[in-house]
């Protein structure tokens, strides 16, 4: 038996050297796939976002269409997603507004911010870094000319977005038939019902996130009241827009105000227990509500939720991060159907996800 040893060990060699390579080959295939996401953005950016928002207004669509003409739907459907878009470039726009007109009365806060901040730095031997000779004036034509070059890509954006969407509703009846003439009428019913499954998750995300902006912006709105900082209503208004956004978006919510409280304040205890406050409401309900009820009703483990919206965040920007979490239930779906990639999915559910969606995987 001690001869037949060596014997055995190089026979699973081959198959073993094998395997090995085929895990080489696919951590490589892995990486060239995140590379080629992030060197593709300005392409698969917009259609990344195209597919969540099918998964998010598809079942709009099919109510629509049960009570008027399918061609009367659609256009329905697409009115009510620029309808959501223009309401928000408005609130960001009145929040502006209000604030630039206003911006004159708080003129002597700002240089007496100013004032206090150099003396500050004079006793600490840094006033060296600090240039108060000059004023820089941006130039009209220059600020014009970066403006829309900033805001030309982001409408051909948004009407690529349109044009998916709009080809994508249109076409979404006739999966059905493809896929079961390619795949059989039962896999093809199978996977339809994951594609469901997949925009009822969806949904249910943009329901908790709206659901968190909500509380977040009412805590903002009513500690800023009891804090005495002006604007109490635009911050909160500001916070209930951009928390939609993960990370990036709680991010500039939060220095907004914050900075605000300088100017209103100055260096003084209050401004600090503005800062101290709003930083806590942030901090709790990015880090631990947040994730929590994500984690509980998209079925993710909330460690998960964060590391994916990091994750496409690096690859696409803030767009990446908005869409992490669908893009991560969408990965999640397609992985429980296979038994070489379950394992996968397993690693990024929580762990009753199996008992309360058993995987089916029905043969051809």
């Amino acid at each position: 038996m001690e001869a037949d040893y060596p014997a055995r060990t190089e026979a699973k060699s081959p198959a073993h050297e094998q395997k090995n390579r085929n895990r080489l080959l696919a951590l490589i295939a892995v990486l060239l796939a995140i590379w080629g996401l992030k060197v593709s953005a300005p392409v698969t950016l917009p259609l990344a976002i195209a597919t969540f928002l099918i998964a998010l207004f598809w079942p709009l669509e099919k109510q629509l269409e049960r009570r008027v003409r399918r061609w009367a739907a659609i256009t329905l459907t697409l009115l009510c997603f620029v309808a959501i878009v223009a309401l928000l470039i408005l609130s960001l726009w009145y929040a502006a507004d209000t604030v630039t007109q206003r911006a004159p009365y708080y003129e002597a806060q700002f240089n007496q911010l100013l004032l206090d901040i150099q003396n500050i730095a004079r006793r600490l031997g840094l006033s060296a870094f600090i240039d108060t000779s000059e004023e820089t004036v941006p130039q009209p034509q220059h600020s014009l000319t970066s403006l829309f070059i900033q805001v030309v890509p982001l409408v051909t954006a948004f009407f690529l977005i349109l044009a998916y969407l709009l080809f994508g509703i249109l076409e979404a009846p006739d999966y059905r038939i493809k896929l079961d003439k390619n795949l059989g009428e039962e896999r093809g019913s199978h996977w339809l019902e994951i594609a469901q499954k997949i925009s009822s998750d969806v949904q249910r995300f943009m329901i908790v996130r709206g659901a968190t902006a909500v509380v977040t912006s009412l805590l903002v709105f009513f500690f800023s009241l009891l804090a005495g900082l002006d604007f109490a209503f635009i911050w909160g208004l500001i916070t209930l827009i951009l928390e939609i956004i993960p990370t990036v978006g709680t991010f500039i919510s939060l220095v907004l105000p914050m900075l605000f409280a300088l100017f209103q304040f100055g260096l003084s205890g209050k401004a600090l227990l503005v800062l101290l406050g709003l930083g806590t409401i942030q901090f709790v309900m990015g880090n631990f509500v947040e994730p929590l009820a994500e984690g509980k009703y998209l079925h993710l483990s909330s460690l998960v939720v964060l590391v994916s919206i990091a994750f496409w965040g690096w690859i696409w920007g803030i767009a990446g991060a908005f869409i992490a979490v669908p893009l991560t239930i969408m990965i999640v779906a397609i992985c429980r159907q296979f038994d070489q990639t379950r394992w996968i999915a397993m690693l990024l559910a929580s762990l009753d996800v199996d008992r309360q969606h058993p995987p089916r995987d029905p043969q051809p």
